[in-house]
């Protein structure tokens, strides 16, 4: 086939269809927009499951608090409480990001990919995991959404280094 054959590149024209019925409804009709009235009610819906997402991170954040207590007064490689530790930081980071929580996931995310797979535990070792936990009750605490802005990408840039020092 030759290229004056082939339609399908930039030269070929395009077709606009206009959205079903079905679609312009669920998408706020013709204009695309929402009623008041229907705003109102999902952000209601987003804040109640809002409370409840901070409920579940305070769940959260107590299961890591107290297995990294286990860590600490061992100061041991408490292989089930790193696990827990582990698992517990992969399920905040998974909640996180579905509530606008970006720091939170990367702090998480951070926490789970340090403790996952760690062999063995020294006191610098169990500081940075006390710091990731601290740094996480802090962003839920102050509600921090999104990135966090410069001091908190610094703050992850430090976590990063010393992360990959102490890996």
């Amino acid at each position: 086939m030759s290229p004056e054959d082939d339609k399908t590149g930039d030269d070929a024209p395009a077709e606009f269809l206009p959205a079903s019925r079905k679609l312009q409804k669920k998408s706020g009709g013709p204009s695309g927009k929402f009623s008041k009235h229907k705003i109102a009610a999902a952000q209601s819906k987003i804040d109640q499951r809002a409370d409840a997402f901070m409920e579940q991170m305070r769940i959260e954040l107590t299961k890591l608090r107290t297995a990294f207590r286990a860590v600490e007064e061992d100061h041991l490689a408490n292989a089930e409480s790193l696990a827990v530790i582990a698992a517990t930081a992969r399920e905040v980071k998974g909640m996180a990001g579905t509530f606008g929580f970006d720091l939170l996931t990367q702090i998480g995310d951070s926490l789970y990919e340090f403790a996952v797979d760690l062999k063995g535990l020294s006191e610098k070792r169990i500081k940075l995991i006390g710091s990731h936990i601290d740094a996480m009750e802090l962003v839920i605490d102050k509600r921090i959404t999104g990135d966090g802005g410069p001091e908190a990408r610094e703050l992850l840039s430090a976590m990063g280094i010393a992360t990959d020092k102490l890996a």
